[in-house]
């Protein structure tokens, strides 16, 4: 399959990159600059010029949109809506009119709230179900690029969006193993981590398989939690108040359910926090 992957100059866009080539994928890498990737066919441009994006996407046979991973919530609105509203938009229309017709969209976990501001879970573990609730622009945004996923999706397009967890890669290992040590550092985002290549994976799996809903969305996580301690323990002492659904919790079980990924997917992520010690 020809994959245009677009905003891949990062850590996390070269473990999929990566990921992809190893399993058969003629991998096309479009963004403003090439650093991060260099052995893999290049196109530059700008996802908010619709003539580049036209130009980028001819002959793919799918796109996988992981523009913007690296836009944090300290930068600019103006720039994280600019790539998350009209740049989504170009690639989803250029993409349509050229009849391409699968579409990965990389949205985030923290679309339900729990990540940036003020935490408040209506239950968990969190899954597909759970109310949107974003509560800063990044995560607007990330509704935003799920709506227009949703759009093109009634167009003739099989349209995949993944909601990573904090997406761990070897540029920030040792940040990840402080807040593991450190519990109260990341509370507010559950714990919730996934690998690079267990998130390529699921990027992998959304290319290839046929679904029967033109448009689904996936939680990808980890299989546990992100801490030494016992998941009910964490609960007892951060989330007291919050109705828990489901099977019992047990260990370190996470509080994001990716039984979704792992039903219809066969998603099985294969690293934990604990492969660094």
């Amino acid at each position: 399959m020809k994959v245009l992957v677009t905003g891949g100059n990062n850590s996390v866009g070269r473990g999929v990159i990566n990921y992809l080539k190893d399993r058969g994928h003629e991998v096309v890498l479009f963004d403003t600059k090439q650093d991060a990737v260099q052995d893999v066919r290049f196109i530059q441009g700008d996802i908010l010029d619709i003539f580049d994006v036209k130009l980028a996407v001819k002959g793919m046979d799918a796109v996988v949109h992981l523009g913007g991973t690296s836009i944090s919530v300290s930068d600019p609105t103006y720039k994280v809506l600019s790539l998350h509203s009209t740049g989504v938009f170009n690639l989803f229309d250029a993409a349509s009119n050229a009849g391409i017709p699968r579409f990965i969209y990389a949205a985030s976990g923290s679309s339900y709230g729990i990540v940036y501001g003020d935490p408040n879970p209506r239950y968990l573990p969190i899954d597909e179900e759970h109310p949107i609730t974003p509560r800063d622009p990044y995560t607007l945004c990330k509704l935003i690029g799920e709506e227009t996923c949703k759009f093109y999706s009634h167009k003739g397009m099989q349209v995949v969006s993944l909601r990573p967890s904090y997406v761990w890669t070897e540029v920030n290992s040792n940040q990840l193993m402080q807040m593991v040590n450190d519990p109260g550092m990341w509370a507010g985002n559950l714990w919730a981590y996934v690998h690079v290549e267990d998130f390529a994976q699921a990027v992998d799996l959304a290319l290839t398989l046929e679904f029967v809903n033109s448009f689904e969305a996936f939680l990808i996580n980890a299989p546990d939690q992100g801490t030494r301690l016992d998941t009910r323990k964490l609960l007892e002492v951060y989330y007291p108040c919050v109705p828990v659904r489901g099977p019992d919790l047990t260990d370190s079980d996470s509080l994001i359910c990716t039984l979704k990924a792992r039903e219809l997917m066969g998603y099985n992520p294969k690293h934990t926090w604990q492969d660094l010690e």
